[in-house]
């Protein structure tokens, strides 16, 4: 069974755009203006997967505002304090 097998969802990663099994990686939501984890899967609403290795390259350039089409600035600490521990 290969990686990306046709009988499984795939996503994309908002950071290094690469596309993997959702298993791989983590799903985050924008609740009230933060980005919050969704470590259950169950968050309801519009939601950007990521490798925890390309966190800090979306940061950098934006991509969660464009993800979640926001004209002003997102809050990340949830999801830095998520990746610290």
């Amino acid at each position: 069974m290969s990686q990306l097998d046709s009988s499984f969802p795939v996503r994309s990663c908002i950071g290094c755009r690469k596309k993997a099994n959702p298993a791989a990686l983590i799903r985050v939501v924008l609740i009230d203006g933060k980005l919050v984890p969704d470590i259950k899967g169950g968050a309801p609403g519009r939601g950007a997967w990521l490798h925890k290795k390309c966190a800090e390259g979306a940061i950098g350039r934006g991509a969660f505002r464009f993800a979640f089409k926001q004209d002003e600035a997102i809050d990340v600490s949830e999801l830095l304090k998520f990746l610290e521990s």
